[in-house]
């Protein structure tokens, strides 16, 4: 079974713009470890959601 995370309750700062680089650095780290334990989604889900989400 896949494990997901929800983007809206990540516990850093969600706002690219002002992350610092030490918690980009832990976040690149939190998805490396995801995709090394098989926690991913195939893309075309993803934005197929992402479509749906938004009304495109």
């Amino acid at each position: 079974m896949t494990e997901t995370r929800n983007i809206n309750t990540l516990e850093s700062n969600p706002f690219p713009e002002e992350m610092t680089d030490e918690t980009l650095s832990e976040e690149l780290e939190k998805g490396y470890e995801d995709m090394l334990k098989g926690r991913t989604r195939p893309a075309e889900e993803v934005f197929s959601k992402i479509r749906e989400d938004h009304g495109l």
